[in-house]
């Protein structure tokens, strides 16, 4: 069977915009996939970090010296800031990271700073962190 030279450049033509489009969704779907691989294992150092620093607020604790003890809920509050800023700059938005550690961090926002309300008043520190659980806060109280 014969087909005329302008069927034969369709049917290429076609073939080629499907190509690109399979590429470009295969590219899409891979790009996605690392982009969730890399917030995991954010994740994943900030859960190790913030286990490291509870650790060490038990052991603070345990010796009743305030100022150690404060001094390690201020590197507590460090990891949730790092963490906050990612969030707000829209590198973590993974919802189900979100959902994660959403209640963990409302809880501790609200835990210590009602404990160290000089460190809530502080409007040079935790600006990300604050801000974030108020933001978080603010969409609760609308539900």
């Amino acid at each position: 069977m014969y087909l005329p030279n302008d069927t034969w450049i369709m049917i290429s033509s076609l073939a080629a915009v499907s190509g690109v489009i399979v590429s470009a969704v295969t590219f899409y779907k891979s790009y996605s996939r690392l982009k969730e691989t890399e917030q995991i294992k954010i994740a994943d150092s900030l859960e190790n970090r913030l286990h490291d620093v509870e650790n060490r607020i038990l052991e603070a604790e345990k010796g009743k010296n305030l100022e150690e003890l404060k001094d390690r809920y201020i590197q507590y509050l460090n990891v949730w800031e790092f963490f906050s800023l990612l969030i707000r700059d829209k590198k973590i938005t993974m919802p189900s990271l979100l959902d994660y550690y959403k209640p963990t961090m409302l809880d501790d926002y609200k835990e210590i700073f009602n404990h160290y309300p000089d460190l809530k008043n502080d409007n040079t520190r935790f600006k990300e962190f604050k801000t974030l659980c108020q933001e978080w806060e603010k969409q609760q109280k609308e539900c």
